[in-house]
């Protein structure tokens, strides 16, 4: 609604030629956001800033090719995609959905404060994720109504107000939390470490060590691994690629990134999807910057607290009265 009304102040556009142009806004800055804040601090734990500056893996994927032209050079972006290709229409390979992109579920905390209200009526203790009890104020488990007054407040997990320190998720690492160990309504398998296991297995993913080695890096040892002391020696050589991910990032990046293979994995298949849209920015304007940027800066953060109403972009028109005016009197 935020960028409906934003276009329509800019540009005086009506019914679905407002539409479509609001849809591509948002759909550029997401992607941007994805790109540039998202990957940077999964991948190489970099902060936004530098992810914005081309460094790291994504700054590898996504540097700008230069070629002759009369009179000069031209820059052309075209991502550098070593391992993720399709031949028809992008995909998303079981290597990443089945395993590397699984590593936050290493992440996820037992318990979370939503907003101020509930914070202050639980006596300012955490919500489970799940517990045993029928009350619906007493855990976050879904496939029900959302009980009154329990909207999200952001700031518990962006950095929206400087003051405020959000919930940060927890390290990539071999550990999941313990609610993640008794899924509700899961009698048959409720540990969700098995679950993934158990799809992986099924849909023949290769071995970790085997997926390092067919992209050029060298695989972690059985010694790094610690797979006989954690009571798994048959997979010495042969680990899963999902615990692979989840170990490489833990041993080399002290969990706060995804390590070589997961990170690449990871960044090749998103930044691979968005060239494999033919309306993302990355084909259709691949110098487009964000018009929400706010002080040089645009991240998640910042497209929040745009959706939100907290702020407007330092580039952006003000609504006036006039334009209020004018906006109701075309949509009621």
């Amino acid at each position: 609604n935020r960028m409906v009304e934003l276009v329509f102040d800019e540009c005086g556009m009506t019914g679905n030629d407002l539409f479509k142009e609001a849809q591509r806004r948002v759909r550029w800055h997401y992607q941007w956001v994805v790109a540039h804040d998202f990957l940077p601090r999964i991948i190489d734990g970099e902060s936004r800033e530098a992810g914005v500056a081309g460094g790291g893996v994504v700054g590898d994927i996504l540097r700008p090719d230069k070629y002759l032209v009369s009179g000069g050079t031209g820059n052309l972006l075209r991502p550098r995609l070593h391992f993720y290709h399709w031949r028809e229409q992008p995909f998303l390979p079981v290597e990443f959905s089945v395993a590397a992109y699984r590593f936050g579920h290493s992440m996820v905390r037992p318990s979370y404060f939503i907003n101020d209200f509930v914070r202050q009526q639980n006596n300012h203790a955490r919500i489970p994720l799940f517990s045993a009890s029928d009350d619906p104020l007493a855990n976050l488990t879904g496939f029900r109504p959302l009980p009154e007054r329990w909207g999200f407040q952001w700031k518990y997990f962006f950095e929206l107000e400087p003051d405020f320190q959000p919930q940060l998720s927890y390290k990539i690492d071999t550990r999941l939390s313990t609610p993640l160990g008794a899924l509700p309504g899961q009698s048959d398998m409720a540990n969700l470490a098995r679950r993934n296991l158990t799809r992986a297995l099924r849909l023949g993913l290769p071995s970790g060590q085997n997926v390092a080695r067919a992209m050029g890096i060298e695989p972690l040892s059985d010694a790094d691994l610690d797979l006989s002391a954690r009571g798994a020696p048959d997979f010495e050589g042969d680990a899963p690629l999902w615990f692979y991910v989840l170990r490489e990032a833990e041993l080399l990046a002290g969990g706060q990134h995804l390590g070589p293979v997961g990170g690449r994995i990871v960044a090749e298949v998103l930044i691979g999807l968005l060239m494999g849209d033919p309306l993302s920015w990355l084909n259709i304007e691949p110098d487009w910057q964000p018009t929400l940027a706010h002080n040089g800066r645009f991240g998640m953060a910042e497209l929040i607290d745009f959706a939100s109403g907290l702020r407007v972009p330092s580039n952006a028109p003000r609504t006036g009265s006039r334009e209020l005016a004018r906006w109701r009197a075309v949509f009621g």
